[in-house]
């Protein structure tokens, strides 16, 4: 009497299962990873703007300090994509963001923090005041260091020509002119 572990025709069942296993798994992926007309396009446009003011940060509790930061607008870029928590986040074919780069720099010794979105407007019709739609809560910039933060509107999808306001809340703005 043979006994066995596993008997021929288990064995050659098995072997044709993980195969169509494999291979179902290669043709799934392969399909997924195409694009077909209609499909989901990353759209980006970017600006160079190089813009720098100075403000008051504040300390820990919100107390406004005499302690300058240097605020500089980098760029300005649009795009139909941006990352929450790692995670992509898309706009629908009507839609876009415009995602503005922003960099605080500390110049002291003492430890500073910043509400970057009280700073900045995208200018709307009829005069509006939009504040972003995406931003980081208030940020600690350490001594001698300079933070990377980044400001994010919704917008109509055709439209090429911003105008964003920056100052402080209470006191003159600058009006910039953003054009893709």
């Amino acid at each position: 009497m043979k006994r066995y572990f596993f008997p021929q025709r288990q064995l050659f069942l098995f072997f044709i299962f993980i195969t169509a296993l494999i291979l179902g798994l290669f043709f799934f992926n392969k399909r997924v990873l195409r694009l077909r007309p209609g499909q989901f396009q990353l759209i980006k446009k970017t600006v160079s703007l190089d813009r720098k003011w100075d403000f008051l940060a504040s300390d820990k509790t919100g107390t406004p300090l005499e302690t300058k930061i240097t605020f500089s607008l980098v760029s300005a870029e649009q795009t139909n994509q941006i990352y929450v928590k790692n995670k992509p986040v898309r706009t629908t074919p009507d839609k876009g963001f415009l995602v503005l780069s922003l960099e605080l720099e500390n110049t002291t010794g003492e430890r500073v923090y910043f509400y970057s979105s009280d700073y900045i407007r995208l200018l709307g019709p009829e005069g509006k005041k939009f504040e972003a739609d995406f931003k980081n809560p208030r940020l600690e910039i350490a001594p001698l260091s300079t933070k990377k933060d980044k400001l994010v509107f919704l917008v109509s999808a055709g439209e090429n020509n911003f105008q964003i306001q920056v100052g402080e809340i209470i006191g003159e703005k600058e009006t910039i002119n953003i054009n893709f």
